[in-house]
């Protein structure tokens, strides 16, 4: 029996995923977001991590995001490319539960304080946030668990932070990340569909999912 990572791996085939691995951080969308207009109070307490940017401080029941930054949907995977050497396939990457896991072992059980600068809605807010004086969107963008999800006037110390990671290849900078949508609709098993030219064809375009579809032949429906 086939283990169900071949599926997650073979979504890659159909080249709808994100090329992070490669080249330059591209702006993300960020969740439409007003400013307040003056300087909100603190929000201090334990939280509780939802995902590699999100946190819920379950005492006043908001949710708090690291402004700026995106990272993999909790359930989202990837693809590791690096393993060329040892099999015709990547392996895949639980990025979203990696994410999550490095912010929780970052807050562990501290006190987390948080500044919000934008609501999102309602219970809902961003901005930055710290434990024992660390910026934890700076730590998640230093381990390459987090980009910067826009290029819009972002924090110096974070841009520096994000070129570290890519350089060092962290994080996700060193895989290829699955669209979400595609992830849910079409991870099914394609192996016996793809002869093993193609597959290595696919292997020698790595990171270059679009591309590398469109040189190794159609699409398999």
């Amino acid at each position: 029996m086939r283990p169900i990572a071949l599926g997650l791996v073979l979504v890659s085939c159909l080249g709808a995923c994100g090329a992070v691995a490669a080249g330059r951080s591209q702006p993300v969308p960020s969740p439409d977001k007003t400013a307040f207009d003056d300087i909100q109070p603190l929000r201090k307490g334990r939280v509780v991590i939802l995902d590699g940017t999100t946190l819920w401080f379950p005492d006043r029941g908001e949710r708090f995001h690291l402004d700026g930054l995106w990272t993999c949907a909790w359930p989202q995977w990837a693809l590791d490319w690096s393993t060329e050497e040892k099999s015709l396939t990547p392996a895949p990457v639980p990025c979203g539960a990696l994410a999550k896991s490095w912010l929780k072992r970052a807050v562990r059980q501290a006190i987390v304080v948080c500044q919000p600068i934008f609501r999102v809605g309602p219970a809902d807010l961003s901005g930055r946030c710290s434990v024992d004086h660390r910026d934890l969107g700076l730590e998640m963008l230093r381990v390459g668990w987090a980009r910067l999800a826009t290029q819009s006037d972002p924090d110096p110390g974070y841009v520096q932070a994000e070129l570290d990671a890519r350089s060092a290849r962290y994080g996700l900078w060193r895989i290829q990340v699955l669209d979400m949508v595609d992830q849910r609709t079409k991870s099914r098993d394609r192996g016996a569909d793809l002869p093993i030219s193609r597959r290595k064809c696919m292997l020698e375009r790595r990171g270059q999912a679009v591309a590398a579809h469109d040189a190794c032949g159609a699409r398999t429906r």
